[in-house]
């Protein structure tokens, strides 16, 4: 009887007589499959062999069997070689003249990874995106020469990430969102710390507030009010280097988000101050921009109603109020919220 790796051999030989044939359209796929973390989408794996629609039919076809079909961790239709036994002989010197490689296909593939980064990183497909670091770092290092965290800072590859996150996160795939949010950080603050980057700061800001909520998701405050700590502090930093629009809504954005996640456990003098601080950044950002809009309004009603409502305190709430009915009195179509603003006020103590 024989053993299963001669049958698989003979199995090989019979439906792959022609090697050549199999050098050129069957031997990249398997390789490909081979060298992978989890499925490859089918889009990718034809793109990259570089086959048309009717050839890899074909070869779908011929590997029936040999290849499985399922769907990967980013909900595509994906392919995978049909058992580990088999990926392992194909790895092995049993396999002879069918044996793959996958640091061949691995190398090609970062390549290309690589060149579509430096061509418009928005064309990366999430798959793309994701794994670019690991065929990089796993089969062509010399690709990032300088380092891996430099060839990944390209603002719009770390932007990209976050919208892949983003995609994930809408269709509630939170773990693989967290995943992107995650590497995009990490990169982004490899190259803060190179050399503090203001784009750089963006996307550590972005990355730390899409993490933060995931985290208010699952109740996860302490974790979340740190990562928004996080995002403040950097804020600060940007605000600090250069007063402009961009770094005061950074900083406003950031605290509220803090304040928010403080709130809603329970931790309202901490929400209190962070309020505060938004507050201030959005009065600054006013000056700025010559705009005392809608938002300050609100943000200045809904923290001095906190303060009246769940804290307590009539007299701590008065100043939030009163600044709130004077930004809305900026605008005559906010006249009504003014007047609803300043009956409350009247029933507090001066």
């Amino acid at each position: 009887m024989d053993r299963p790796e001669e049958a698989l051999y003979r199995y090989f030989q019979r439906i792959f007589p022609d090697t050549k044939e199999y050098d050129s359209y069957y031997r990249p796929v398997l390789s490909c499959l081979a060298g992978a973390q989890e499925p490859v989408p089918l889009d990718f794996l034809r793109q990259f062999c570089s086959l048309t629609t009717v050839r890899f039919q074909a070869i779908l076809r011929k590997l029936e069997g040999l290849v499985a079909e399922s769907e990967n961790s980013f909900g595509q239709a994906a392919l995978t070689i049909a058992s580990p036994a088999l990926a392992a002989w194909l790895q092995s010197a049993k396999a002879g003249p069918y044996w793959v490689k996958p640091e061949m296909s691995g190398k090609k593939i970062a390549e290309y990874l690589v060149s579509v980064l430096k061509a418009d990183p928005s064309e990366l497909s999430e798959f793309e995106a994701y794994y670019l670091p690991y065929y990089v770092k796993t089969y062509a290092p010399r690709l990032a020469p300088l380092g891996l965290n430099v060839l990944l800072s390209s603002y719009h590859y770390l932007w990209r990430l976050l919208n892949a996150g983003d995609a994930a996160l809408k269709g509630k795939k939170t773990e693989l969102a967290g995943s992107y949010y995650r590497m995009a950080l990490t990169y982004a603050a490899a190259w803060v710390n190179r050399v503090n980057t203001h784009y750089s700061r963006r996307v550590c800001i972005a990355a730390l507030h899409r993490m933060g909520g995931i985290y208010e998701s699952r109740d996860g405050w302490d974790t979340a009010i740190a990562l928004y700590e996080k995002s403040l502090e950097l804020s600060r930093e940007s605000l600090k280097g250069h007063v402009s629009v961009d770094n005061l809504q950074a900083v406003r954005i950031s605290a509220k988000k803090a304040g928010d996640a403080s709130r809603k456990s329970n931790r309202n003098e901490q929400a209190l101050a962070f309020y505060e601080e938004a507050i201030e950044a959005s009065y600054r950002l006013a000056s700025v921009s010559d705009q005392y809009d809608k938002k300050l309004g609100d943000l200045c009603f809904t923290t001095g109603m906190f303060v009246l409502t769940v804290m307590k305190d009539k007299k701590k709430a008065r100043p939030f109020l009163k600044r709130a009915a004077e930004v809305y009195g900026r605008q005559e179509a906010l006249g009504g919220l003014k007047a609803a603003v300043e009956k409350i006020l009247q029933n507090l103590p001066e």
